[in-house]
């Protein structure tokens, strides 16, 4: 399935799992068992305009203005989906897995979802020494870790908690991407809700291999809106 098939029905609460061909990436993956790396969740802001963004949160990677705040930064962020995949595919095999999250969303959900953006974008990705050290107590012990860090799939856990969707125990750092995949079964939703098998999505749009730096896009958004 090509990404221009499902883009339209992409909503707030949808998983995005990747895998990727670089070092660090098959480690993850390798741990976990499932070709899976880096998650994120698809997000919409109706109030705001129409496009399709990712709620993620990344260490280092090019970087993209977010809307929340305007500026390009690492941690929870909000990122415009197509800006990102023209990026990340190229090291991910050109493709995607999509879960949809089937349930009924309300006023209410979507409220509570903008609500924890806000108050959670910019939270800092952890150093990977502590990410590691953060998901085994969570996974294997059961400890909550907090939440002044979040890595990708804790950020995903988090928001799905918040929403009533997740259960609270065991805490958002027992997650890896891995365990939103169809192929593991560890994620048991509340409230109706579900997620959908995966769908193997391929991106079929422009591919773009340059760095882009923080500092670099932060100047660039300062020099367009200087006008």
């Amino acid at each position: 399935m090509f990404y221009k098939e499902i883009e339209a029905s992409l909503q707030t609460g949808d998983v995005l799992l990747f895998g990727a061909t670089y070092g660090e990436s098959k480690i993850i993956e390798q741990i976990t068992g499932a070709p899976f790396s880096h998650c994120g969740m698809v997000a919409r802001f109706p109030d705001m305009d129409n496009k399709v963004y990712l709620w993620e949160s990344v260490d280092e990677s090019r970087a993209f203005i977010d809307p929340i705040d305007n500026l390009a930064h690492f941690g929870a962020r909000i990122v415009d989906l197509r800006a990102l995949l023209a990026y990340y595919t190229p090291y991910t095999n050109n493709q995607f897995t999509w879960r949809r999250l089937q349930t009924f969303w309300t006023p209410a959900l979507q409220t509570a979802f903008e609500n924890f953006v806000r108050q959670t974008d910019t939270r800092p990705f952890p150093p990977v020494q502590q990410m590691m050290i953060n998901y085994v107590l969570g996974h294997y012990r059961g400890i909550d870790t907090g939440n002044s860090v979040a890595y990708c799939a804790q950020l995903v856990a988090a928001t799905y908690q918040t929403l009533g969707l997740l259960p609270l125990d065991p805490p958002a750092n027992y997650y890896a991407p891995a365990d939103f995949s169809s192929q593991l079964q560890r994620v048991a939703m509340l409230n109706g809700a579900s997620l959908a098998a995966d769908v193997v999505v391929v991106w079929d749009g422009e591919a773009k291999t340059n760095p882009v730096t923080v500092a670099a896009a932060n100047a660039a958004n300062a020099a367009a809106a200087a006008g």
